[in-house]
């Protein structure tokens, strides 16, 4: 799990790289491990890697003002959430995490346009995603309150 971690953390100090091939392929890979996790990683280790890998990925590409960059890592934090939201919902805790995924994509609202759009975008799937499947429900009984009103 450690060894995991810190690739993506290098991996997320290559997603800004100046080069546009490498920040490419930091991109993919970074993707294509997140979205596809060992398989042997354990549900409660998730919120270290939103804390050590996604979050500061959201808030480097809001700090450099790059649209591109931010709107690429809105993307992977979405998408990271999604396709592992039902390992995620019975962490005690989720919907602390719910909610700070939700605080560093309103961060983005303020970038520009095509950011705002993007990220838009991005939170109109989660809450398709999480309401479609009853998991706004499940979370709000696993918190003892209605997420709807945090």
């Amino acid at each position: 799990h450690k060894c995991w971690v810190m690739m993506l953390i290098q991996l997320r100090y290559w997603f800004a790289d100046r080069r546009p091939e490498v920040a490419a392929s930091a991109t993919q890979a970074l993707s294509r491990a997140l979205w596809s996790p060992p398989e042997n990683l354990e549900p409660e280790r998730w919120p270290e890697v939103f804390d050590q890998v996604l979050f500061p990925l959201v808030d480097q590409s809001v700090k450099e003002g790059s649209s591109q960059s931010t709107a690429r890592a809105v993307n992977i934090l979405t998408r990271t959430f999604l396709h592992n939201v039902y390992v995620l919902a019975p962490i005690p805790g989720f919907h602390v995490l719910w909610l700070r995924v939700i605080t560093f994509m309103s961060r983005c609202l303020a970038v520009n346009a095509e950011v705002r759009e993007s990220t838009l975008e991005n939170l109109k799937n989660l809450f398709m995603v999480l309401q479609g499947d009853g998991l706004f429900q499940k979370i709000s009984e696993n918190a003892g309150q209605d997420v709807w009103d945090l």
